[in-house]
């Protein structure tokens, strides 16, 4: 049996580390199921008490990520368009209990190529912060990630935080993934991308792919020909084959390196066509119990989000946020839908009370 220790100080944290190796528990989203059938003998320090690790915040010159955030936290901080890719990945973490446990810090950490986080990270050029009990130092995601699994983590370090730059013009996002199902899926290809934008062109771009590589790489030949393009619906013609060099896909149960390949380049077309891409926001009108109502929708929330929180209509529950329990079911234009699934893709539309009388 391992030795359990939960410090509530981070200097406290820190000498543990450097008296010698520990396995850091924050969610345990992978701790846990990767152990199950076997003794947990392992010395664990339970990082879940310290103070301060876990607002995300403006600091000025960037947002500050600490290691205890989780998704969901991540989903409920106000935050600008250029964070709508990792909001979006967020909810592609698991189901909604996965998202209240699981923390960014930690998904960056257990290092799987398939990592919703990973490629995100690298489209907004964030640095991961090391702490030991001797020093601080940060690196880029691109540094800190070496393998499948492998990191530069030393025995005595934590990751204390995820450090975002603030972009010089306006930035949006988006994130893209593919699987072989609508969620509860390992990735099989999945694009990350983030434009700066200054007087209707784009000024830098960014672009990653996840689960084509032991590790998320991002594509600098195309970031290079997307910049000083206009940013319109034809940006995404420019995306070529040549442009997926750095990828090294394989075969393996969820599909052949062959089609990650043609995939990724579908996916990353996709993602820069995106609407959200050109317009972070839109004004939508709709009618909701035969009320009509016009708001302002960011494009990452869900049906379900903006019925509890902007119009208050609590009825419409979030349970297992992947359309299986039936909690958040409604009315949309007559047909049942499950509104934790439906983004905004239409400007108009009519949304109702469902009851299996009414099915």
């Amino acid at each position: 049996m391992g030795s359990y220790l939960r410090p509530t100080e981070l200097k406290e944290a820190l000498a543990a580390l450097a008296a010698g190796p520990r396995v850091i528990l924050a969610g345990g989203t992978d701790y846990y199921p990767a152990r199950v059938g076997q003794p947990l003998d392992d010395d664990l320090l339970d990082i879940t008490a310290l103070p301060d690790l876990r607002r995300i915040v403006d600091e000025g010159e960037h947002w500050r990520i600490p290691a205890l955030a989780t998704w969901t936290d991540l989903l409920e901080t106000p935050l600008p368009p250029l964070f709508d890719g990792l909001k979006l990945a967020a909810r592609e973490v698991g189901g909604v209990q996965i998202q209240n446990a699981g923390t960014l810090c930690g998904n960056l950490c257990n290092a799987s190529p398939a990592a919703d986080g990973t490629p995100n990270l690298l489209a907004l050029d964030a640095l991961v912060e090391l702490s030991s009990a001797r020093a601080t130092r940060r690196l880029p995601v691109a540094e800190f990630v070496t393998g499948n699994r492998a990191t530069v983590l030393r025995p005595e370090e934590m990751v204390t935080a995820l450090v975002v730059p603030k972009p010089k013009h306006e930035a949006r996002s988006t994130f893209l993934k593919l699987g072989a199902r609508k969620y509860l899926i390992i990735s099989i290809v999945m694009a990350a991308v983030v434009v700066e934008i200054a007087d209707g062109s784009v000024a830098n771009a960014r672009v990653a792919v996840g689960s084509c590589s032991a590790v998320a790489q991002r594509l600098p030949a195309l970031e290079a020909a997307l910049t000083g393009r206009p940013l319109d619906a034809n940006l995404a013609d420019l995306v070529q084959p040549e442009h997926l060099a750095p990828l090294s896909p394989i075969d393996d149960v969820r599909g052949t390196a062959a089609y990650r390949r043609e995939a990724a380049l579908t996916v990353v077309k996709r993602a820069i066509g995106a609407g959200r891409m050109r317009s972070p926001a839109q004004q939508v009108a709709f009618t909701v119990n035969g009320r009509r109502v016009e708001i302002h929708v960011d494009p990452v929330r869900r049906l379900a989000d903006v019925l509890r929180e902007d119009l208050g209509l609590t009825g419409t529950k979030v349970g297992c946020n992947a359309g299986d329990c039936g909690a958040c079911t409604v009315r949309l234009d007559g047909r049942q839908v499950c509104a934790c699934l439906r983004g905004w893709r239409r400007r108009r539309c009519r949304v109702g009370r469902w009851s299996p009388s009414r099915a």
